[in-house]
């Protein structure tokens, strides 16, 4: 596998291959949810989404009409359970990251 220093340290990282094409990036918080896509699959990949109820949902369309089946969510609150909730509802595959401080 080949290997990536990365510039604002001297880690070295694996260069990794597309694991999962459908997938979206969720970086959940209290007030906004950060949403990436494939860069494919719309005019603008990354967007941001209030905690809303409505706005969750709306984030939950845009992603079914840009083809995500799976999302890989990092969440510390109670917000991620909710768009842990609407995704689940959808069929959607579903990995949640917590970290407790």
């Amino acid at each position: 596998m080949k290997q990536k220093t990365t510039s604002q340290s001297s880690r070295t990282l694996p260069i990794v291959g597309e694991v999962e094409p459908n997938a979206a990036g969720l970086d959940v918080g209290a007030r906004k949810v950060y949403v990436a896509v494939p860069a494919d699959r719309d005019a603008q990949p990354v967007r941001s989404f209030d905690t809303f109820t409505e706005d969750l949902e709306r984030m939950a369309n845009w992603l079914r009409e840009c083809g995500i089946t799976s999302v890989a969510m990092e969440s510390t609150g109670c917000i991620g359970s909710r768009c842990l909730t609407f995704w689940s509802a959808k069929g959607c595959v579903c990995v949640w990251s917590t970290r407790i401080m």
